[in-house]
């Protein structure tokens, strides 16, 4: 019923004053505010609204007419405690990303670390099975590719004693040829 009273031009809100003006919200719907001058029409008469409640109704109605026709940002009234819980939302906000931006250089660290150690464990180092391949009495293909990558730890560590890191190169070179001898005299039986 309402509805229909907006599209006869019958205003939608009773009011105390003498003269209506009208908001337009959107285009279907019009809500009316009062502005001195006319008179109340009869059939609003009866109605009564609370003192209390007209501001408010009038002041959204506002708000709403600022944010839909104009596209005007309403300003919002914030207490002091409010201010207070934004404010630390927004310090303990900002600790969390630093910390997840501090985590995140720590974590890319430590994966370029990882796989520094998984290269230089595959050039430098034989693998369980290599070893026990060459420790075995069997010589099978095993056998020669875990000596096959003797070999290239022999030709890498060569590149470890040129440079900077020599007592690794040394070590790795102790290491090798011990393996490296321990297969020559398997094949020789």
């Amino acid at each position: 019923m309402l509805a229909t009273g907006l599209k006869q031009g019958f205003h939608c809100l009773p009011c105390r004053f003498k003269e209506f003006t009208s908001v337009h919200i959107n285009r279907e719907f019009k809500l009316w505010h009062l502005a001195p001058q006319r008179q109340v029409p009869y059939y609003l008469r009866n109605f009564q609204v609370a003192d209390a409640v007209w501001p408010a109704v009038h002041q959204a109605a506002m708000q709403w007419q600022a944010i839909k026709c104009r596209q005007e940002v309403v300003p919002i009234k914030l207490h002091d405690h409010d201010i207070k819980a934004l404010s630390s939302c927004s310090a303990s906000t900002s600790d969390i990303i630093s910390t997840t931006e501090r985590l995140k250089e720590e974590l890319e660290i430590t994966t370029q670390r990882q796989d520094v150690v998984s290269c230089f464990l595959h050039d430098y180092q034989l693998f369980n099975q290599e070893i026990n391949a060459l420790r075995d009495e069997d010589l099978n293909d095993n056998f020669f590719k875990a000596l096959s990558h003797v070999q290239q730890i022999n030709a890498n560590y060569k590149v470890l004693l040129r440079t900077h890191h020599q007592r690794a190169g040394l070590e790795l070179m102790d290491m090798m040829t011990v393996y490296q001898e321990g297969a020559y005299e398997d094949l020789c039986r």
